[in-house]
């Protein structure tokens, strides 16, 4: 699994009073970087705050030369996680991208960046798009809300 979240730049002139601004083809408007961390849903879900810290990888524009830059060790990040999945379930596995609101904004900025930076043609980003799972964690909360609240109603005596 790939937990992430990007940040974006958006110039003061071009922001609305509501909604998303972010367009990763206005020249304007930059993408200042983001945060990952590739975990293994096997081993990582009980891991302290501190080895949290230790596996994030963080990609900031003021870190590197370019926006391509940036986005080119962004895409080897998400490709050798995608490759480790894929290899250590001979192909039957697919990585799973996670995180708020991801499905909405930050896969596909992702992916129009690295149309837009030439790292992918269209078709590769396409097809590297979707060799992917996503886990948006902005539609998946209220099933967990729901489900403790089924669980409390059927049995009031559970403690949270």
């Amino acid at each position: 699994m790939v937990f992430f979240d990007l940040e974006f730049y958006v110039p003061e002139k071009k922001r609305t009073a509501s909604g998303f601004c972010y367009n990763p083809w206005d020249k304007d408007c930059r993408f200042i970087g983001g945060s990952f961390m590739v975990a293994n849903p096997e081993r990582d879900f009980s891991i302290a705050k501190s080895e949290v810290l230790k596996k994030t990888k963080s990609f900031w524009l003021w870190e590197h030369a370019t926006e391509k830059e940036m986005l080119e060790h962004i895409y080897a990040l998400l490709k050798t996680a995608c490759d480790q999945v894929k290899n250590a379930h001979d192909g039957a596995v697919s990585a799973i991208l996670c995180g708020i609101g991801i499905t909405s904004s930050d896969i596909p900025i992702l992916f129009e960046l690295f149309k837009r930076f030439h790292i992918l043609s269209n078709q590769e980003a396409f097809a590297f798009q979707n060799s992917f799972r996503v886990v948006d964690l902005s539609c998946s909360s209220s099933g967990r809300s729901t489900t403790l609240a089924t669980s409390y109603i059927q049995n009031p005596k559970i403690t949270f």
